[in-house]
């Protein structure tokens, strides 16, 4: 199969979401969810789209929990024909997907993965954030699921895809989704090295070049990645949604954003 590439992010959104969602203080402050479309190159057969989103702690003004609205959001823009239908795309989800009652707080994500995978869509993978909670049965409700695949630390074929994903934090470990830092660099060389066409994380690099914040040591190992890679990551806001980190590896941050690449965008 040939290598994702991007070929270009637009700015100007499809559709924004105004989401409310918990400040310094405990105020509730606004902020917009946007929906960006971008060009790619190197999607398998049957694959017209692929949808990621991360950090979506906030509530609609309905006061639904963002990521259980967003779904239909997607679908009614599916039904314009601005985005290809859920039956030809993949979801990513990039953790954190429900807020909590302070800032910095989440909670049970079983939700939100529910939704979409009752949208319709080809199928819905993704790692957990270091916020997100999946009830008493945890993370393996959403590993044996058809056309889900809650991963962490592994290599899927997905749709002739190769996919890593690797969640959470390098951090305490006594703190859910974490694991020391050393090991946390440890199990991402150990994806790397089987060559993902497409590796999902929660935490990932930073970009000093910008000020974009993430983690020194992820930066490294993927600047020495030598082949094609495309990286999606959530967790930290970045003022822009994709750069290049190398001439081979290519970064999408979906923090905060729904990002929908498709052919000829």
């Amino acid at each position: 199969m040939p290598p994702l590439r991007v070929l270009d992010l637009d700015p100007a959104p499809l559709a924004e979401v105004e989401y409310l969602f918990p400040g310094e203080g405990g105020h509730l402050e606004v902020a917009s969810l946007p929906v960006l479309r971008g060009g790619v190159e190197g999607l398998p057969p049957g694959v017209e789209g692929l949808l990621f989103t991360g950090d979506l702690q906030g509530w609609d003004g309905e006061g639904r929990p963002l990521g259980l609205a967003l779904p239909g959001v997607l679908r009614d823009l599916a039904a314009t024909g601005a985005i290809p239908p859920p039956s030809a795309t993949l979801v990513f989800l990039l953790g954190d997907l429900v807020p909590g009652e302070r800032r910095g707080e989440g909670g049970d994500a079983r939700p939100v993965w529910e939704a979409f995978l009752g949208a319709g869509y080809l199928g819905v993978y993704g790692v957990p954030g270091n916020h997100d909670g999946f009830g008493p049965e945890g993370p393996e409700a959403f590993r044996e699921r058809a056309g889900a695949g809650l991963l962490l630390g592994e290599v899927v074929e997905v749709h002739g895809l190769r996919l890593a994903g690797l969640g959470g934090l390098p951090g305490r470990p006594d703190r859910p989704f974490r694991m020391p830092e050393e090991a946390y660099l440890r199990a991402l060389a150990g994806l790397l090295r089987a060559r993902p066409h497409l590796l999902l994380l929660h935490e990932g690099p930073d970009w000093p070049q910008e000020g974009f914040p993430g983690h020194r040591g992820v930066r490294g190992l993927l600047e020495g990645h030598r082949y094609p890679l495309l990286v999606a990551r959530g967790h930290a806001p970045w003022s822009r949604g994709l750069i290049a980190l190398s001439p081979q590896v290519q970064v999408l941050n979906a923090e905060g954003r729904v990002l929908l690449l498709a052919p000829g965008a």
